[in-house]
């Protein structure tokens, strides 16, 4: 066929088909111009609209698909691009062009994402990635066609239904890692999978079809920084409900992060909704830091909350590590859910060969990628899954680094096969006899040198008793440092007070164990001496209340004299929840916590429990605030007597403003915070629950900031309302300030 020629505008520069006479861009900038002069614009307007339209709906031999209305089919639209239905004048089938978003056309490092998009998806030829045969420019903007792909989103599904059955979501899932395997192949990483970036094409007879479409944001493995620059303007390249802890860390990603979307793929279709959800900043940080809210997860198979809990883990290296890995556990899950048994993570990542439901292979001479088959599941109903249907999908599984154990060799058959033992193992040939007299030699001497080494012993404790003393004292003191060292603690146990490795003491409160005191400067400064983490870089003053945050402070320096047990200050609410990751990871490696408790900041709730308000009202912490008057950590009446807590009273003066407020006829003897003991305990056995620093708590202050809640009142609290038991403040998360620290509880996590 012979190719239409092209030819450009001297004038401004626009490619333009040779079959047209004038340039369409500059026949109306002309005609606009003289229109306006002479009145007649809407009559050249209705002249030149045909040819206009000829050109804005034709790229190349692709046509635009139009609507009912009119206007183009448009079936997508994302930060860099349009996505129309267009038709193949040529080959006469259905395509989907992408053209970048005009504002990008003059955006040379988008223009350049773009390419890369389209030349990295023309790589992957899988049946679960849609094809892309095509790249095109018009003028300055760049197209690609790629295969268009009958049905809907995964997106529009799952709004249309709520949520999918159980065997839809597996198979669809199973699809996109297959698809995923493809990606990997070519050593790319995808950094973008979400059900809007799936089609899904559901069948007559139940069959299904997931095929990945969207691209823009792969990139190469060890792609360079300079290049990788171009993914996005803000530097953060992906969805934060669907991106990896690693992707906000800015580190370096792989595969293992698109399995880590992929989980929260699979979380949104079984349940309708994602994993986390908030401002980006609070995304960002329950993807790092939160775990998994698996109380959400009630109605979902217990294998399945094992496949979910392994992709979203937020180590990559204890995740699935590869595609194939996550393909392989597949009919592990579905076999365990149509025999309505329980499995546990080991059984899932150890992926057992007999589990694969293919043939098996001899495995290569060398190191290189190995195709491996695997089986569709229909999604018609639960007795279909885990048959192998006639379509097979094609991954790369690659090769491990080190094999710990022999391969199994494939039986041979034939007048030439050896000898195969029952389990596929070659049989030995038989030792020599000269060789078997090796082994009863050898016991023979282990024996008569045991036997030596026992009289030994015998004889030396009988002669030197005392020596004896002395090497036991000596070993139960080893022993005592050792446990010194590793944590002697047991466990918290129901109902019964305890004290932490760091000699952090907690007292039961209901379900939970809720510290005594406040959380001292010596068991944060463990903290940041273990990991190194950065809780400096200034703070807000009580003593200013300015506003501005005084750079030369932190929780080492506050701006007044501390001993390691004052509370710590200057801590922000994400600095806290850090402290109870690491505390938390800390204790459990050394058994002095159940793997199935957790430190972590109290609940409003729990704080309320802890100052006995058992029953408030308000759906939010907001509404709560204030409204149960008459009750003080003291009392029932203002002010409090003198000494019954760290208070703004006169002793606060010092240092401060002419400004400064005291609550009249009020001193205690701390002029800013106190010992986190120094204070009389409440009924439940706390103190400081009202004075010395504001305490943290998990909840947000409302439903329209991203405020969280602040509890207690402070050594610079004065006015009478702040210091009522029920009263609430707000700041945002990371806020720090030298009258702000936190209290640490203890929880038993919901599903294990």
């Amino acid at each position: 066929m012979k190719a239409e020629p092209q030819r450009t505008c001297s004038s401004c520069g626009n490619e333009i088909s040779g079959a047209i006479e004038f340039c369409p861009v500059c026949m109306l900038r002309k005609g606009l111009a003289d229109g306006l002069e002479s009145g007649e614009s809407s009559t050249f307007e209705e002249a030149v609209k045909p040819i206009l339209e000829q050109v804005a709906q034709r790229f190349e031999h692709y046509e635009l698909v139009r609507g009912e209305d009119g206007n183009p089919v448009e079936l997508g639209r994302g930060a860099m691009g349009v996505t129309y239905k267009a038709f193949d004048v040529d080959l006469r089938l259905p395509v989907t062009l992408k053209l970048i978003s005009e504002k990008y056309i003059s955006d040379e490092s988008m223009r350049l994402r773009f390419l890369r998009e389209a030349r990295a998806a023309a790589r992957l030829r899988h049946s679960n990635v849609a094809s892309v045969f095509h790249l095109g420019r018009t003028g300055s903007s760049y197209f690609y066609a790629m295969e268009f792909v009958e049905g809907e989103t995964l997106e529009n599904l799952i709004k249309r239904s709520s949520r999918l059955e159980v065997n839809l979501a597996l198979e669809i899932a199973t699809q996109v890692a297959a698809g995923l395997g493809a990606v990997h192949k070519q050593n790319l990483v995808h950094r973008d999978i979400k059900p809007s970036n799936i089609m899904v094409s559901l069948e007559e007879g139940g069959a299904v079809t997931a095929k990945i479409i969207d691209l823009g944001l792969a990139k190469a493995v060890n792609e360079p920084g300079s290049q990788t620059a171009i993914s996005m303007p803000g530097g953060f390249a992906g969805t934060p409900e669907f991106a990896s802890p690693e992707q906000f860390a800015g580190v370096g990603v792989d595969i293992r992060s698109d399995l880590y979307a992929l989980g929260v793929m699979l979380w949104r279709t079984l349940t309708g909704d994602v994993v986390f959800r908030g401002s980006p900043s609070e995304v960002m940080y329950q993807h790092q830091h939160a775990p998994l809210p698996l109380e959400r997860l009630e109605a979902v198979p217990q294998p399945v909350v094992v496949l979910l809990e392994v992709l979203l883990e937020k180590d990559p290296g204890r995740r699935f590590q590869n595609p194939a890995e996550l393909l392989k556990a597949m009919p592990t899950i579905t076999g365990a859910i149509d025999a309505r048994r329980r499995i546990t993570r080991q059984s899932l990542q150890k992926n057992p060969t007999a589990d694969l439901h293919v043939a098996t292979r001899k495995p290569p001479a060398r190191l290189g990628s190995e195709e491996i088959s695997v089986p569709r599941f229909s999604a018609a109903g639960r007795d279909d899954i885990g048959r192998e249907d006639d379509s097979v999908a094609s991954v790369t599984r690659q090769p491990a680094l080190e094999r710990l154990t022999p391969p199994l060799q494939e039986p041979r058959t034939g007048a030439g096969a050896g000898a195969v033992s029952a389990q596929g193992l070659p049989i030995s040939n038989p030792i020599p006899a000269s060789k078997n007299l090796f082994w009863p030699i050898a016991r023979a001497l282990m024996a008569i040198l045991l036997a030596i080494g026992a009289v030994w012993i015998f004889l030396s404790v009988i002669l030197n008793p005392t020596a004896n003393q002395e090497s036991q004292i000596i070993t139960e003191r080893h022993s005592q440092k050792t446990k010194a060292a590793f944590g002697s603690h047991s466990p918290p146990q129901p109902g019964k007070p305890w004290t932490n490795s760091l000699d952090m003491r907690f007292v039961p409160l209901g379900d939970i164990y809720i510290s005594k005191w406040q959380t001292r400067k010596s068991d944060f400064e463990a903290f940041v001496k273990a990991t190194g983490y950065d809780a400096v870089g200034g703070m807000s003053s009580a003593v200013t209340q300015n506003g501005f945050k005084l750079n030369e402070m932190s929780w080492k320096a506050p701006g007044f004299q501390q001993t390691p047990d004052h509370p710590v200050v200057g801590v922000s609410w994400e600095d806290a929840n850090q402290f109870c990751v690491w505390l938390t990871k800390k204790e459990r490696s050394e058994g002095t916590l159940a793997m199935f408790q957790s430190y972590r900041l109290p609940t409003d709730r729990e704080w309320s429990q802890a100052v006995g308000l058992e029953r408030e009202l308000g759906d939010t912490v907001e509404d709560r605030s204030g409204k149960i008057k008459a009750v003080y950590p003291w009392g029932d009446a203002f002010p409090p007597p003198n000494d019954s807590g760290n208070y703004a009273g006169s002793e606060s003066r010092v240092g401060t403003p002419e400004t400064w407020s005291v609550i009249p006829g009020f001193h205690d003897a701390f002029p800013r915070t106190a010992p986190v003991s120094a204070f009389k305990a409440n009924a439940r056995g706390l103190c400081c629950v009202g004075g010395n620093v504001w305490e943290w708590c998990m909840d947000k202050l409302g439903n329209t900031m991203n405020w969280r809640t602040l509890r207690g009142g402070s050594w610079a609290t004065s006015r009478a309302a702040e210091m009522l038991s029920s009263y609430r403040r707000g700041y945002g998360p990371s806020f720090r300030s030298d009258d702000v620290g936190f209290r640490c509880v203890i929880a038993t996590d919901e599903r294990r």
